[in-house]
């Protein structure tokens, strides 16, 4: 079993480590829905080496039912996100799915 917990600021990553998360939960700015924090697309890289040291795991909320004028900022962060892959995206919106697939993040 894997305790998760959503992560508000990255200076969290210790102390929830050191209490028993295993996995992290963000949120991208613009991009994820229901989150009272999210983080800017530079952040999640930052957020993601910082997790990985700790030796956690990364998982991004793309939570959103995405309109078409919203796609090229969704692409875009898939974009970001498959050079700095997470071990999980959790999405609503088939168009998430579409554009991971498409850059080999499944």
């Amino acid at each position: 079993m894997q305790l998760a917990v959503t992560l508000r600021h990255s200076d969290l990553i210790g102390p929830f480590r050191r209490s028993g998360a295993d996995v992290f939960v963000v949120g991208i700015e613009g991009l994820t829905h229901r989150f009272s924090q999210t983080f800017s697309l530079e952040e999640i890289a930052s957020c993601q080496s910082k997790v990985q040291a700790a030796g956690g795991i990364l998982w991004v909320a793309l939570n959103g039912l995405y309109h078409p004028d919203q796609l090229p900022a969704l692409e875009k962060a898939i974009d970001v996100l498959a050079k700095h892959p997470p071990e999980r995206i959790l999405f609503a919106d088939t168009a998430v799915y579409m554009f991971a697939q498409s850059r080999g993040l499944t």
